[in-house]
Formats: C-alpha cells, structure tokens, sequence
C-alpha cells in the first residue's frame, strides 16, 4: 500500500473540501471537539469518519469511533479496536506516525491511497487528519475519508 502525504488529490477532494471549510470556520472562534461533530451542520460526515485515541504514549492509537460507510469497507466495525490491529505492519507504523504529528504539531494531515478488498475492488480512499477535544483534556483525531470505488470486478465473480 503506497500513502500520499498532502497531495493535491486528496486536498482538492470536493467532499473533504466542503468539510473543511466549514471546519475552518469553527476553528477560527473555537476549539475543535465533540459538540461540533455532533452539530447537524457536521453529524451527516459522521458515516464517513474515524475518531481515534492514543494509547501507550501515542505507541498505538484505539478506534473511539467507525462510521457506517467505513466499517463496511474494513469489513467490520473497528470501534475499539487498535491502528495495530486493523492494518499492516507497515502502514500501521506510518499512520500511527502521521497520527503523532497531527496531536503534536495541532494541524491536519491529508493522506491519499489506493486500497484493494477481497481481490476483486480497488477503493480510492482519501482522508483528512483533524485534532480535536473530547473534553478539555483529552485530544483525539478525527479522520474523516472519501472513497470511491475505482475497479469492481464482483458482478463479473458472480457470473461465473
């Protein structure tokens, strides 16, 4: 799996750039946190977000959150389950990096790939790291992704 950092895909996405302008407009007068993702202006990306949590120091990150639409691309909801758990060796590490960074540095992160599922679709998938509060004292991340399904090869499985 090869990861694009910042590229122009993934910035100048239609569905994350509607997002974060009005991300962006919140972030102006406030911090970022739960009662904004909950607001109706916002609760229609929920299907399409990840928030997650570092554990062990930032060592690894556990899903708080799994919308709809991206638990049926991982296959399962993902809702408590560890960054480690739920990828590679490889891109676990660089997204749990990327992760880091976002927390640290309190700036977003956008992040471009091309998925394959079941041998049969490859999934665009683009997403935007955002930091936030839960409370005032503990900070998440919010991914919110985009994804669009590039190859499907299922209706041609299926008439075999």
């Amino acid at each position: 799996m090869k990861f694009k950092i910042n590229d122009d895909d993934a910035v100048n996405d239609p569905y994350l750039k509607k997002f974060m302008n009005i991300y962006e407009n919140i972030a102006a007068k406030d911090h970022f946190n739960i009662s904004h993702i909950q607001s109706t202006e916002l609760f229609k990306y929920s299907k399409d977000m990840i928030i997650v949590k570092p554990v062990n120091k930032g060592e690894d990150f556990i899903c708080t959150f799994c919308g709809t639409h991206i638990g049926n691309i991982y296959g399962m909801d993902i809702t408590g389950k560890h960054i480690t758990e739920t990828n590679p060796e490889q891109p676990s590490k660089l997204i749990i990096d990327l992760l880091n960074e976002t927390l640290n540095k309190n700036d977003f992160i956008y992040l471009s790939t091309c998925i394959s599922r079941e041998g049969f679709r490859e999934i665009e998938w683009h997403q935007v790291m955002i930091p936030f509060w839960r409370t005032d004292e503990i900070r998440e991340v919010l991914c919110l992704i985009s994804t669009e399904i590039t190859k499907d090869y299922s209706p041609l499985l299926k008439a075999l």
